[in-house]
This record gives structure tokens, sequence and C-alpha cells, in this order.
């Protein structure tokens, strides 16, 4: 493998986390409030501590 191909693998890598971050942040964290002016941190918080690899993953 040569460092161009490596290179090119490891920007596929990083464009596929923004994708799963930001649907992440659409489909369950955005319901909750979280990143609004009105965040209800109970529920966010409640939420991460339930399901802690969510957050990890």
């Amino acid at each position: 493998m040569t460092l161009r191909t490596a290179g090119g693998l490891a920007a596929l890598i990083c464009a596929a986390t923004y994708l799963v971050g930001f649907a992440l942040l659409v489909t369950v964290l955005a319901p909750l409030g979280f990143g609004a002016d009105e965040v209800d941190a109970t529920a966010v918080a409640n939420f991460i501590a339930e399901r802690p690899g969510v957050m990890i993953a």
C-alpha cells in the first residue's frame, strides 16, 4: 500500500465518521434538544447514561 493509497483510505474513513456523526445528531440527539438553546439537559444526560456506547462508538 502506497502512502497515497493510505491517505485516500484515511480520508474516506474520516468522511464516513462525519456522516455517521451527523446522522446520529439529526436522528437521535436533535429531538432531545442537543445543540440548541433550549436544551433539556436532564433528558440528554439520561440518554447518555442509559446508552454510553452511542457516544463512544
